[in-house]
């Protein structure tokens, strides 16, 4: 049995406060999880990379339900691009993956959706602070790059350094100093590491992206 399919049949919906292998429920299936290669689109990226694509019935089992790394962007986003690298680099460092979803083209296309996303996003906001923006009309927007940590169906960090940078005053080449990437290569590798600590914690456990605490 591949690990894809093992990854389907273990894997479970989680809440914080521990795990019960008993009262797993499904989550997201291995299908969410394509083989397409980030760096077709992101073309800073190596082909051999740390990210894969999250289909859109994966993405709000992962925000709700589940631990690891969601990163939001979109290949025609200048900043994005420039944004990718820094965190592969962070993500292979610590032998983790992170998943991708375009987002932005919900915006358009799958406005309810979008709002779904958003809302979920901060439902489940331990961080302390607001992630979501809004515009005049009131409505949500999810600006992007942003990367989510997500540890048993909370959200516990998240980044967004450069999520309001325009490209018009600063290019992102100028804008990512050495000190700059250090930093947040920095910030990003304590966050990764907990991740990637929390799923090995749940794999022990016999849920391989967590358990549902009776």
């Amino acid at each position: 049995m591949n690990k894809k399919m093992m990854t389907g049949i273990l894997a479970g919906i989680l809440l914080l406060g521990g795990c019960t292998q008993n009262a797993a429920q499904p989550t997201a299936s291995a299908s969410a999880e394509t083989e397409k290669n980030l760096n077709a689109e992101y073309t800073q990226l190596p082909e051999e990379n740390a990210f894969y694509y999250l289909e859109k019935d994966g993405v709000e089992t992962l925000i709700l339900h589940g631990t690891g790394i969601l990163y939001l962007g979109f290949p025609e986003c200048p900043w994005c691009q420039a944004y990718v690298p820094q965190l592969n680099t962070v993500l292979l460092a610590n032998e983790a993956k992170a998943a991708y979803y375009n987002i932005h083209t919900d915006k358009s296309e799958d406005r309810t959706f979008y709002d779904q996303i958003a809302k979920d996003i901060e439902d489940v906001n331990d961080t302390g602070n607001t992630i979501m923006q809004y515009d005049n009309d009131g409505k949500a927007v999810i600006y992007m790059p942003l990367v989510l940590f997500v540890k048993n169906g909370r959200v516990i960090a998240y980044n967004n350094e450069t999520c309001m940078e325009d490209s018009s005053v600063i290019k992102p080449e100028a804008y990512w100093t050495e000190e700059k990437k250090s930093a947040l290569q920095t910030a990003l590798n304590k966050l990764v590491a907990e991740i990637k600590t929390a799923q090995k914690e749940n794999e022990a456990k016999g849920c391989d992206n967590g358990c549902k605490v009776d």
